[in-house]
């Protein structure tokens, strides 16, 4: 067993790491838009069938075709082709819609922490 940990120990040590080189401000502001794109993007992805089904039910053909929000799923699922996908049509919009702003909040809340 000494010859396999002083073998483990010798692969292990050998590996080379790149030495870590902080982050300037520029960098850290790149990267927190760069995250809050993404943030944002997916949270308004995440909620999109919420949404939809909300906006189906505020229409006057919906307020007269759908009981509630279950009865709206479960026709919007049933009767489309694309199956649940179906909830999620025009998400692109939103999604390129809630991204920047979602960017600007919050860079602009990190810029204000810092």
């Amino acid at each position: 067993t000494l010859s396999f940990l002083a073998l483990q120990n010798s692969i292990c040590c050998n590996v080379y790491a790149p030495p870590i080189i902080p982050p300037t401000p520029a960098t850290a502001a790149l990267t927190h838009t760069i995250v809050g794109a993404i943030s944002g993007g997916m949270g308004a992805f995440a909620v999109y069938p919420l949404d939809f089904i909300k906006s189906q039910l505020q229409t006057e053909h919906g307020k007269l075709a759908y009981k509630d929000g279950f009865d709206c799923f479960h026709q919007h699922v049933s009767r489309s082709p694309f199956g649940f996908l179906e909830l999620y049509r025009g998400c692109h919009v939103n999604v390129l819609g809630v991204a920047p702003e979602k960017t600007i909040k919050l860079t602009v809340n990190d810029a204000a922490r810092a």
